[in-house]
């Protein structure tokens, strides 16, 4: 990615494919990024991990294991996430695989409108933690806001093409 620092391109997992051009091509090219395979599979099965957009780009994960109470709920908190990302994913999957084109793009659509909670939840939170030095690398929150802007843009465009 132009402009983006080599460590980044590491954390989302970019896999070198060319976007689709459909949900078809979608289901072809296998979501090579972050909310692909190799994206749920890092949360679920390395949640330390750096890569992938995993939890351990937070420095409290690794503050969280001095107080195995706290780091256990932790892990709890982080599965289930991963957990819900996977159970969506594989219901995108039949849906990619099973349904018609109009329901495809509704869809696509719901997944553009959900993806957009992101801005007024999740963002200001890692803004916040990113200024106070708690998210490596340093202004990750930026490229994750640009990243998923870039997927709810991606996903209007399918769901309107």
């Amino acid at each position: 990615i132009p402009g983006c620092p080599k460590k980044w391109t590491a954390c989302i997992g970019i896999g070198g494919r060319h976007a689709p051009e459909s949900v078809v091509g979608l289901r072809r090219n296998q979501w090579s990024t972050s909310s692909g395979i190799s994206g749920r599979l890092a949360p679920e099965y390395a949640p330390g991990s750096k890569y992938a957009n995993a939890i351990g780009v937070f420095t409290a994960w690794e503050r969280s294991k001095q107080y195995p109470e706290i780091h256990e709920f932790v892990k709890y908190l982080v599965n289930w996430v991963a957990g819900a990302k996977l159970f969506f994913l594989l219901l995108l999957a039949v849906i990619v695989l099973f349904a018609d084109i109009e329901v495809q793009r509704l869809s696509l659509l719901a997944l553009a409108l959900a993806t957009t909670s992101f801005y007024w939840r999740l963002f200001p939170l890692i803004r916040k933690m990113d200024h106070s030095g708690q998210v490596e690398p340093r202004n990750y929150s930026v490229f994750l806001a640009v990243m998923i802007l870039a997927f709810i843009t991606f996903f209007l465009i399918a769901a309107l093409t």
